[in-house]
């Protein structure tokens, strides 16, 4: 969570901010808290123990969920006497203004930090897009269940959008680039492909129907 640097906050209110989201939305998961004050920009993270201490089931937040997480976090920077960010602002939009230099100090509160790391790479290197784009599939494999949820993951999560999900192909669009560059899963790895998406999103599921908490439900039934 990044405060707007025309704020000037200070760290116990980011720090107190982040503290107030973590209760409302992640109180049966373990949080650990750390709020930089030692950048430029005065920023919070919260790290979040995805399993829950309660049910031990996994945290899934989709579509409808981010969305009112977001709406919470502006309504409390709001009652904090915090600027509120604009997130619903066109992902292709913020790039676009982003790469042309156009008041960075003000349009880089309007992106995330998954957005302002993908943009920079994209920029600084012919290639290092393909490479962020990676490690947002991969991070997506790892919590999502069906190919919908990764698709709706992807796109919320990091501004990648698939013009192709089909059984046997799908292709994506990176942020940093558009859509001049779709580029199949294939070719990025053979952990790309449809196949292994659909096989890490199947070992997804069989996981969460092993867990402990799983169990006991279905033996006490």
């Amino acid at each position: 969570m990044s405060c707007d640097p025309n704020d000037n906050p200070m760290p116990q209110q980011s720090h107190e901010l982040a503290e107030k989201l973590a209760q409302r939305l992640f109180a049966d998961h373990e949080c650990v808290i750390a709020t930089h004050a030692d950048t430029d920009a005065l920023h919070t993270h919260i790290i979040i123990n995805a399993v829950s201490f309660e049910t031990g089931k996994k945290l899934r937040m989709w579509g409808k969920d981010y969305e009112d997480a977001k709406d919470f976090a502006d309504s409390l920077a709001a009652e904090m006497g915090l600027t509120p960010l604009d997130w619903r602002q066109r992902t292709d939009d913020k790039m676009d203004k982003y790469f042309a230099g156009e008041s960075l100090s003000d349009e880089a509160k309007y992106l995330s930090g998954a957005e302002r790391n993908m943009a920079k790479q994209g920029n600084l290197a012919k290639d290092s897009w393909k490479e962020a784009l990676r490690q947002a599939i991969d991070e997506a494999k790892t919590v999502c269940a069906t190919r919908a949820e990764f698709q709706q993951h992807l796109e919320m999560e990091y501004g990648v959008t698939m013009t192709r999900n089909t059984g046997k192909t799908v292709t994506f669009v990176h942020p940093a680039v558009g859509e001049k560059y779709v580029v199949r899963g294939a070719k990025l790895g053979a952990d790309y492909t449809a196949a292994a998406i659909d096989q890490a999103l199947a070992q997804n599921i069989e996981n969460n129907e092993r867990s402990p908490a799983n169990k006991s439900q279905v033996k006490d039934a």
